[in-house]
């Protein structure tokens, strides 16, 4: 395979141009328990999506349901959060699925797990395997999205958009209030994504995430 690595100011940027890339009629899995941002991508991107519960043993999605739901659709995409940074080995599982559907694409979400630089660390059979060191990650440093791209399946083409902070603070908001008063989130579309380019290059970024990797091994040890 043909894997390269993308860097970016934030892994939504990522999730954005790679959305864009990829066929319209794709429709993608997505857990129930998903930050709000990443469906809200999703809309910004015009990629539709249903959601599937989670498996009370890893709070990840339910993958026996997965492999129900690619069997029914033509294009479907499979976005595998990792909740809570779980790092348990899902290849098989993958390949599985690959097989079932040779048109599915598999986005593995690590955006809350430690960052390898090691691909034999990462699933195999992952069109996209997703890192971020934004805010409250396992390294947050306040920026930072990093994806790993197989060049095979995935056309990456970087679309920088206009961004206004106001529309991120407000989208924020309605989100937050969404959940508070349980009502239902009607989407707005505004320059709320930030897709503008790290301005860090790749080994900088690098150096950076494997020297405070360490750091919070060690803090993590304490605790």
């Amino acid at each position: 395979m043909n894997f390269n690595w993308i860097l970016e100011y934030r892994a939504s940027g990522i999730l954005y141009n790679i959305l864009k890339s990829i066929r319209k009629d794709y429709i993608f899995i997505l857990p129930a328990n998903i930050c709000p941002i990443v469906p809200v991508t999703f809309l910004k991107a015009n990629i539709k999506f249903i959601f599937l519960d989670i498996s009370l043993e890893t709070l990840c999605i339910d993958l026996f349901e997965v492999k129900k739901a690619i069997k029914k659709i033509d294009y479907p995409g499979l976005l595998y959060v990792r909740n809570m940074g779980i790092e348990h080995d899902v290849n098989n599982e993958f390949k599985d699925f690959k097989k079932t559907n040779q048109n599915l694409l598999i986005i593995d979400d690590r955006c809350q797990s430690k960052i390898s630089f090691n691909i034999e660390d990462i699933c195999s059979f992952s069109d996209v395997t997703l890192f971020s060191t934004g805010y409250a990650k396992y390294l947050d440093f306040g920026f930072g999205g990093l994806g790993l791209i197989n060049n095979d399946t995935i056309s990456y083409t970087e679309d920088i958009i206009d961004f206004n902070e106001n529309s991120l603070s407000q989208l924020t908001s309605e989100l937050r209030n969404s959940f508070l008063t349980q009502t239902k989130f009607i989407y707005k579309e505004n320059n709320w994504l930030n897709t503008e380019k790290l301005k860090l290059s790749f080994n900088e970024y690098r150096s950076y995430v494997e020297e405070n990797n360490q750091k919070m091994i060690i803090h993590k040890e304490k605790i």
